[in-house]
């Protein structure tokens, strides 16, 4: 019987020393990958954040590689396998090492929370870290979408009996930290050889509701000019005219006459005095045609319509003026 009993207690014993061998054994064994304290697992950015704070650090006792997956929201977006187009580690993969990987996002716009998961891969050890980017900023608003702006245009112009022949102007816009309109550079060539240019700067500065436009003539034989511009009460170019040395002196003015934001007249003033609205001339671009005639041009009122554009549906069907007999592209633009 104490045989017996020896015999089980050995057993016991025996199986115990294994129990605990093993334990330890595991627990001696090293973590290929660890991520380090204080790294959270789900973070959380606002609409207008374009980095994390801290990024995402960790150990790696092996080669490692990571991967984004965008989380089926609706404002989800197709990007390469491994990637999405809002959110770029700043590396993907790496060797055995100490690692913080910083996140760079791209402003939300969406209007709608999105979500990522960044995959941390080392041998058989998988880290899994949440990215949520909010709609809105810290403040509760939701950034709205920045404005696409034509910073260069090219345009050339040939005839279909010269085609050798032909003129190529070239614009640079640059604009100023309130999205308007700075600077514009223009170059201008003519000829076969395109030999001869003109190069040319308007510079824009605004006050109020109104504009100026200073060209400087840089290479060409040019004179330099400056425009002045008033803009109507809905932002829409209501007066055009150049200026002269002393608002004294007789200037030309063009007048814009708009109906439900489409442009339907340009008018003529040959004998505007800057700040003399007497004749009838209004500042809100609603001018009234003076039936008056000049002496120094007999014939002609000193108000008189040089354009009149025809408007169906939203189409520019026609023009009738002074210059209907050239083609036109008439842009209705704020400012």
């Amino acid at each position: 019987m104490k045989n017996k009993l020896s015999f089980l207690l050995s057993v016991v014993c025996l199986w115990g020393v294994i129990l605990v061998s093993g334990c330890s054994e595991k627990d001696e064994t090293p973590t290929n990958l660890t991520l380090k304290e204080g790294t959270q697992t789900t973070q959380v950015v606002y609409a207008d954040e374009v980095t994390n704070q801290g990024g995402i650090s960790f150990t790696a006792l092996s080669d490692w590689t990571a991967t984004v997956t965008e989380v089926a929201t609706e404002a989800a977006t197709k990007a390469a396998s491994g990637k999405v187009e809002w959110l770029e580690l700043s590396a993907y993969s790496g060797g055995p090492g100490e690692y913080t990987l910083t996140l760079t996002l791209i402003e939300n716009l969406t209007g709608k929370d999105r979500k990522a998961t960044i995959e941390i891969r080392c041998g058989n050890d998988v880290i899994t870290i949440t990215v949520e980017q909010k709609a809105t900023t810290e403040a509760g608003e939701t950034p709205a979408p920045k404005e696409k702006r034509l910073v260069r245009y090219e345009i050339t112009n040939s005839s279909s009996l010269y085609p050798d022949s032909y003129t190529k102007s070239i614009g640079e816009l640059t604009y100023n930290e309130n999205g308007k309109l700075a600077a514009l550079k223009t170059i201008s060539y003519q000829g076969d050889a395109q030999g001869y240019f003109t190069e040319r700067i308007y510079q824009f500065t605004y006050q109020e509701n109104q504009m100026w436009i200073d060209r400087k003539t840089l290479s060409g034989y040019e004179s330099d000019e400056s425009y002045v511009i008033t803009l109507n009460s809905e932002g829409y170019v209501s007066q055009l005219y150049k200026k002269k040395e002393s608002s004294s002196e007789q200037h030309t003015l063009w007048m814009f006459i708009y109906s439900d934001g489409y442009l339907q007249q340009i008018q003529e003033d040959y004998d505007y005095y800057p700040g003399d609205h007497e004749d009838g001339d209004e500042e809100d671009g609603n001018v009234a045609i003076d039936p008056g005639v000049s002496s120094g041009r007999m014939g002609r009122a000193s108000d008189r319509s040089i354009l009149q554009l025809n408007w169906q549906n939203g189409n520019l069907m026609s023009t009738e003026g002074e210059f209907s007999d050239e083609s036109y592209h008439i842009l209705n633009i704020r400012m």
